[in-house]
């Protein structure tokens, strides 16, 4: 009978097959022969036995080297956390220090408000009346103190910002006040009467000799020497009361009133810009310097009155406006 393909087919398996059994099957004989006389030790271990062994060294070296990665890897997740905390440890310190710092800035704070309540002449019981609340400074800007001992970081925050908070109000309180003393420096005369520059002061208020005749007599106003046609202001706001010209006194002169009866008079003038009945503002140009009527050279005669009497203008001259 003719063999098929499929019958070699089956029987080179089967020959495959039974080749690797014997194969596994095959025994290994070990002999270990001491240097002694004494009896040979004969081992026989089996193919399979000695692949097997192999086998799991391989299987047991790898497991080694995965659990060593993962070791190696928890040990810099760990060292990474420790450098972590450290330095959220010293984020923390210097965070206390930066707190310490506001809250001492803080307490500057605090005095420089107490400070500028007293400059404008607010006192903390009106203030206090005015909010519907009771107290000293501390009071007024709402700081509850805590025990040094047990106050935390938290609470010195809490506290600063509550002082912020409640500053505010009292801060507008103060720029009205403030905006109404203002007021009061426009409505009398606070500025130098030259505009934008100093001059030189030639002759002061009280007791001088007249230029012209050597005989002492009370001058009473302040004469500022500058170069002719420099622009000359009102001290105030106020109205233009008197325009004149006097050829042997004043020579061009002008008078404006300003509030509390205040009077000034500015004489020598070489031209005039207002005219009587005008309203003037402090810092407005009302003329230039000249050198008209009884006068010596360029400057101005500035006086300063309050009701009758002449009072010193030095005394109320401050910046160049």
């Amino acid at each position: 009978m003719k063999k098929t393909s499929a019958d070699y087919t089956a029987t080179i398996d089967e020959d495959f097959f039974s080749k690797f059994k014997g194969f596994f099957k095959k025994r290994i004989t070990l002999m270990l022969i001491p240097h002694s006389e004494k009896k040979v030790f004969n081992i026989q271990v089996s193919m399979f036995s000695i692949i097997s062994v192999i086998v799991l060294f391989f299987v047991l070296l790898f497991s080694f080297f995965i659990l060593s990665s993962g070791y190696s890897g928890s040990l810099r997740v760990i060292d990474d956390r420790d450098s972590r905390i450290d330095k959220a440890e010293a984020d923390l310190y210097k965070t206390s220090e930066a707190v310490e710092k506001l809250n001492e800035s803080a307490e500057q704070f605090k005095l420089a408000i107490n400070r500028t309540l007293q400059t404008v002449n607010l006192n903390n019981n009106n203030i206090d009346a005015n909010n519907g609340r009771g107290g000293d400074l501390n009071n007024l800007l709402n700081i509850q103190e805590s025990d040094v001992n047990s106050s935390s970081d938290i609470k010195k925050i809490d506290s600063v910002t509550a002082l912020l908070n409640n500053t505010v109000p009292q801060l507008a309180e103060i720029t009205d006040q403030i905006s109404k003393k203002s007021g009061h420096f426009l409505d009398m005369p606070s500025i130098l009467p030259l505009k934008n520059v100093q001059g030189r002061f030639t002759l002061s208020f009280g007791p001088q000799k007249e230029p012209f005749t050597g005989k002492w007599y009370l001058h009473r106003g302040l004469d500022i020497a500058y170069s002719r046609g420099t622009q000359i202001i009102a001290t105030a706001n106020g109205n233009v009361s008197t325009v004149e010209y006097q050829p042997n006194g004043y020579g061009n002169s002008i008078v404006i009133s300003h509030k509390w009866s205040f009077n000034t008079r500015y004489a020598h003038l070489d031209k005039v810009f207002v005219t009587r009945g005008q309203y003037v503002k402090q810092g407005d140009v009302i003329g230039l310097m000249g050198s008209t009527g009884r006068s010596t050279g360029p400057h101005l005669h500035y006086e300063v009155r309050i009701g009758p009497t002449y009072v010193n203008p030095a005394d109320y001259i401050g910046n160049t406006y």
